[in-house]
Parts: structure tokens; C-alpha cells; sequence
């Protein structure tokens, strides 16, 4: 018994002197020194926390309000030791743009919520990292681009899209609540590049899709938590980490998003034409037996089922979101709607659907697009990234796997580019009633390499939504009025379930 009581004490005292901070530092600076530096290299300010736990809190993630607070304490780069991981968070535009275009600063952590679908397997565009990732964004980028992405070819797909949606706004005149058709009209956009396919409204599978999305976001909170805590696996019995960690629920939904995109890609397979590929699959598809007998290729069947997972979660969901935003904000704001109701009705006659070409002719909804991507800040706190490498960065020391925020809602609220952030004015980005564009503080789609690469079909797609839906729609708050406050969810800025009254246009 004495023994087991002595190697207690032993165990304790050695973590408590791997744990503590080092005499000399500034109570609140990150200790961790980093061989061959000087002591010129600073540790990052912020709280450490405890052994093994760091800065408890839950969710995880800290929230907006959090952010803020530490931001006003400790500067524009501070840091949250969660468990055992440190957290680093960039509060202004100019630190964002220089780190995410590091290449230091390029990976993705091994989170479960980055690599779900491959069971932590390195795949995927979003969550991968080295050749992987390499060899995947530019091969989207190359094929999508060839199928229509961002181009002209696209807009008839668009515009048929928004037909669709309106013409169910119409049968719900009056008062309603905005629910998944919305969702299948902009995933028919991608996956008609993807697969080469589109879904009706109503339709069972896409509907069953985006349950199967929503479900692995309502599971966020406790998927992270090994992600911060990794010891708490090695404690925990199986049986309880299924529970606590959703672990069960999260391979149930890995399983059935697999099998669902799997017999799509068999469908694929099974119909290939080499000579007249359809889509990104048939293209995929192709790359793959081309590079079969390659020992380095990233080219595989989970690869490619990973990358359609990563292409639907955000070539849909964003703009879903943002579009959901803009009638929340219309309803809100009705002298904003109706001014670029004006606008949409002087530039395009009412039995012609407006096009990408009129944009041009649209400063003031130019302009208001781009302050509702501003003001909703839809990814609040960023795509992560993580270090790859013990760096330093503007005088501060940053240790291999760190975890960087590259804060979006920070640089969308900095007065050195808002004035008045916190008001909702299209007219910021207009100079004499021409559309001006902010190149600084304004990242609704990240900066840097990992930049989103579908930025330009998002841009097409958010235009031509919002002008063709305002052509003939008009909204208004229920009786309950409208909450332009987000969901309490970390991480995304989404709206809340509300009911809007739609009255169409003569």
C-alpha cells in the first residue's frame, strides 16, 4: 500500500513539473520554450489552465462573447490552453492574411469533425493535409472548373435552381418557415457538377442528406471533446466514451453518408464512358485507374468519397445559410429589400430572371450581398489550421500542433475597416453609387491557401438567388418579429428556425 502511496506523490510531483510555468515568465504568457530560441521570443498571452484540462469550459470552443473579452484583455494574438492543446487565436485581418499564407500554418488538425467520414484516415479536400490535400484542391479546382464552376455555363443551372425555389415560396404564401427545399435547390447546383444529377423538392434521399448534415452538426460539441481531451480515452471504458463522446451516433452517420455516396460512385463506375466523363466522379474515377499503378497516389475510394463529403458540406451549406440570412435581414431591414427590389425591377424587365451578367448593373445589391456576408460572419471563429512546425509569428512562440483561429467576425468588426460594425449599411461598400469592393477586413470565405475554392460558384450562386427570389418575393416579420441573433452554436453563425411572412409581387 505504501508503495502505490509513494509512486502517487512521485506521479503527482512530476506532473506538476511538467505542467507549471516556469519562473520568469509574465504569469499569463504560454510557457513552453522552444530549444535554440532567445528569450526575445515571447510566449503568447492568454489562460493556461490546469494540468491535463487546461482552461476548462464547455463546449470547447469558446463563443463570440468569450472571444471578445480575451481579445480586450489580452490583444490581437492570445491563446486558450483547452485539455491538452493550445489554441491560438488571430484577432485582426492583416495577422490572418500573413499566417494562413504560411506554410508552416497550412494543415488542418486531426480533428474527428475534419476527418469523420475517413476514420481519421488523411483524405478528403477540407480536413486533409500534405500531398493529399495538395493533390485534391488542385484537382477540384482543375475539373470543376472545367465543368462550369464560376463560369457563365453555370448560370442557366443556377437560375432554373432559383425557379424552383420560388415556386415553392409561392405555394407558402403568407406565413412560413423556411425548411429543407431551400437546402435541395442549392445542392442541386454542386451536385449536378458532382454527379451530374439533381433532386426534386421533396424528394426522399436528399431530404434524408440533410438530416443526415444536420445530425453530425447537432453531435459537434461532444465529437470534439477527445479532440481537446485525448486522455480521457485512456480512462474512459468503451461503453461510456460511445455514450458521452457520441461515438456510436457519429459512426452510425459516418455509415450511412458512406453508403449513400458509395452507391452513387458504384452507379458511376458501372456507367463510366473514358471518352465522355460526366462529372467529378467520372473524372475522379478516371484519374484513379490512370494512377493505379503509382504507389504515391492520393487518388482512392475513400479519398474520393471523403472529397464529395467536403464538396456538399460546403458548396451547399454556406450558401444555404447565407441565403436563409438575407431573407431574415430583408424582412428585417424593408427599406434595404425594397431598394433593391428598385434596383433588381430597373435593370432586368419582370419576364426576364435576372442573370450573373447583370451584376454589373446592381451596385446597391452588390453591395448588400456583401454586407450581409460581413455582418453574419457565417464561419465566426474560421477554418482552423494548425502548426506544423515550432514557429515564431510577430514575437510569439508557437509550438508544433497548435491550433490557430484565424477570427473572421474580428475582422469584420474592426473599426480600422467598419465604421460602426455593428450596423447593418450596404451603403459601406458603395463610392458614389458605384460598388466598391474591400479587399482588407472583409473574409467570408478565408484568406490565404486554403482560401475556399468554391468562392466563385458560392459568389454566382448568392447573387442569383437573392435577386430572382427578390423579383418576385417579398418578406416580412411573423408576429413574433425577427431574431437576428445566431443559433447558440460554436464556431458557425447560423440562423434560428423562425417563421417570415412571404407576399408575392404584382
Amino acid at each position: 500500500m505504501w508503495a502505490e502511496v509513494v509512486l502517487g506523490f512521485i506521479f503527482l510531483w512530476a506532473l506538476y513539473q511538467v505542467c507549471k510555468k516556469p519562473e520568469g515568465l509574465p504569469p499569463e504568457r504560454y510557457p513552453l520554450h522552444i530549444r535554440g530560441w532567445s528569450n526575445e521570443n515571447r510566449g503568447i498571452p492568454g489562460l493556461w489552465g490546469l494540468p491535463l484540462v487546461g482552461h476548462v469550459a464547455f463546449p470547447p470552443i469558446p463563443s463570440e462573447s468569450k472571444v471578445k473579452s480575451l481579445r480586450k484583455k489580452y490583444g490581437d494574438i492570445f491563446m486558450i490552453r483547452i485539455g491538452t492543446s493550445i489554441n491560438v487565436f488571430l484577432c485582426r485581418f492583416d495577422l490572418c492574411k500573413e499566417a494562413c499564407a504560411k506554410a508552416e500554418f497550412t494543415n488542418r488538425p486531426c480533428w474527428s469533425i475534419f476527418n469523420m467520414i475517413s476514420k481519421g484516415e488523411n483524405s478528403g479536400i477540407v480536413g486533409s493535409n500534405g500531398e493529399v490535400w495538395h493533390n485534391g484542391r488542385r484537382f477540384a479546382l482543375r475539373h470543376l472548373h472545367s465543368l462550369g464552376m464560376g463560369r457563365s455555363s453555370m448560370v442557366n443551372a443556377i437560375q432554373f435552381e432559383a425557379r424552383m425555389m420560388i415556386k415553392i415560396f409561392e405555394t407558402r404564401a403568407g406565413l412560413t418557415e423556411l425548411d429543407e427545399f431551400m437546402n435541395v435547390s442549392v445542392l442541386n447546383v454542386i451536385w449536378q457538377l458532382v454527379a451530374n444529377t439533381r433532386y426534386e423538392i421533396g424528394d426522399a434521399s436528399s431530404k434524408k442528406f440533410h438530416e443526415l448534415m444536420s445530425e453530425v452538426q447537432k453531435c459537434f460539441d461532444r465529437i470534439s471533446i477527445p479532440d481537446f481531451f485525448p486522455w480521457l480515452t485512456k480512462i474512459f471504458p468503451v461503453c461510456v466514451q460511445k455514450k458521452v463522446f457520441a461515438y456510436k451516433e457519429m459512426m452510425d452517420l459516418r455509415n450511412q453518408i458512406c453508403t449513400f455516396f458509395k452507391e452513387i460512385i458504384d452507379n458511376h463506375k458501372a456507367t463510366l464512358d473514358p471518352a465522355n466523363p460526366r462529372d467529378y466522379i467520372d473524372a475522379y474515377l478516371l484519374e484513379m485507374e490512370d494512377s493505379k499503378d503509382d504507389p504515391k497516389s492520393t487518388f482512392t475510394d475513400q479519398d474520393l468519397v471523403s472529397s464529395i463529403w467536403d464538396l456538399f458540406g460546403a458548396g451547399s451549406q454556406t450558401v444555404s445559410y447565407t441565403l436563409r440570412w438575407l431573407i431574415f435581414y430583408m424582412a428585417r431591414y424593408p427599406e434595404v429589400q425594397k431598394r433593391m427590389q428598385q434596383e433588381i425591377d430597373k435593370v432586368v424587365p419582370p419576364e426576364i430572371q435576372p442573370s450573373w451578367e447583370d451584376k454589373a448593373k446592381m451596385p446597391y445589391t452588390e453591395a448588400t450581398l456583401h454586407e450581409l456576408q460581413r455582418i453574419i460572419s457565417l464561419i465566426s471563429l474560421g477554418v482552423q489550421h494548425c502548426t506544423a512546425e515550432d514557429t515564431e509569428f510577430h514575437g510569439h512562440r508557437i509550438p508544433k500542433g497548435s491550433i490557430l483561429y484565424p477570427v473572421s467576425f474580428c475582422s469584420h468588426n474592426d473599426e480600422k475597416y467598419w465604421e460602426n460594425p455593428s450596423e447593418f449599411q450596404p451603403e459601406r461598400f458603395l463610392e458614389n453609387n458605384m460598388f466598391v469592393t474591400h479587399k482588407n477586413g472583409f473574409m467570408p470565405f478565408g484568406v490565404g491557401r486554403r482560401q475556399c475554392l468554391g468562392e466563385s460558384l458560392a459568389r454566382m450562386e448568392i447573387f442569383i438567388f437573392a435577386t430572382s427570389l427578390l423579383q418576385k418575393l417579398t418578406f416580412s416579420p411573423g408576429p413574433d418579429g425577427i431574431s437576428l441573433k445566431p443559433m447558440d452554436i460554436p464556431i458557425f453563425n447560423l440562423p434560428k428556425e423562425q417563421k417570415v411572412f412571404i407576399s408575392l409581387r404584382a
